[in-house]
């Protein structure tokens, strides 16, 4: 299989992972708090057929199970779910007009629209409820992570001088343009003030020191976390997994044959 096709593979498995994983959290967020209602889950799962290949069934277990879901999960899942929680613990908010703005300034600083972004940027298999969904999701979890970053930016460089932001705000002609298209005015009417959050938001993506390893392992300190697939497919972390030695017997035998062999015949 080549690599294209493993990427679009896993593409399309993470589309579906998290499909089955959101329709399940609706499902059953009042009521999969505990070993045993995750348990009852569990057996529910194996009857929930999502695909078939042929006579064979996919079900929603065979995913659950799947390595590709235990990295979605540890991976991105819970990585968005902090960078929403540090938000909101920061007094960070948007709302839904303000994002619809920011993120048509961007689309179309970039030349696309909403529109034609959510039918190019998916493959068409993806139902458009599940590509707006994912969407709109992924830019209010970046635009929360951004806002994050201007705060860790400003604690360990400082704000940038008024000089460095009216020199950006003179070169950087995508600024101008980019809050044009959010405020639905023409480029060369935008003022310093109205593209100030956005000058700083440029500083802070040309920044090359920030280590958000570190801060994701803080805040999973501080928020605190926990993970329940093993506990869904009925995985015992604690479990050894017994390795079966090879008898002596085998190993005699083997280097019998070692001295019997000819020589020079090593290895053929």
């Amino acid at each position: 299989m080549n690599n294209a096709m493993k990427s679009l593979l896993r593409g399309l498995l993470g589309i579906v992972v998290v499909l089955v994983l959101s329709t399940l959290t609706q499902c059953t967020e009042t009521t999969a708090d505990s070993p045993e209602s995750r348990q009852n889950l569990a057996g529910g799962l194996s009857d929930l057929v999502v695909a078939t290949v042929g006579d064979t069934n996919i079900t929603a277990a065979d995913i659950m199970s799947n390595l590709d879901t235990y990295q979605l999960v540890h991976n991105k899942l819970l990585t968005e779910n902090f960078i929403a929680k540090k938000a909101e613990l920061s007094g960070i908010t948007f709302t839904d007009d303000e994002l619809r703005a920011k993120m048509d300034g961007e689309l179309a600083a970039n030349g696309t629209s909403y529109d034609e972004y959510l039918e190019q940027s998916y493959p068409d298999i993806v139902p458009m409820r599940l590509r707006i969904r994912h969407f709109q999701n992924q830019f209010k979890i970046n635009s929360f992570y951004e806002e994050l970053m201007k705060i860790q930016y400003i604690e360990e460089v400082g704000m940038p001088t008024e000089e460095q932001i009216a020199d950006k705000y003179e070169n950087e002609t995508w600024i101008k343009d980019q809050m044009g298209m959010q405020l639905g005015i023409p480029s060369d009417q935008v003022t310093m003030e109205q593209a100030h959050d956005l000058i700083i938001t440029a500083f802070v993506r040309e920044w090359q020191g920030f280590d958000f390893e570190s801060l994701l392992e803080q805040w999973k300190t501080d928020i605190g976390f926990e993970v329940y697939l093993n506990e869904i497919n009925g995985v015992n972390e604690l479990e050894s997994i017994e390795v079966p030695e090879i008898p002596a017997a085998e190993d005699e035998h083997r280097e019998a044959e070692m001295e019997e062999a000819p020589e020079g015949s090593e290895g053929h």
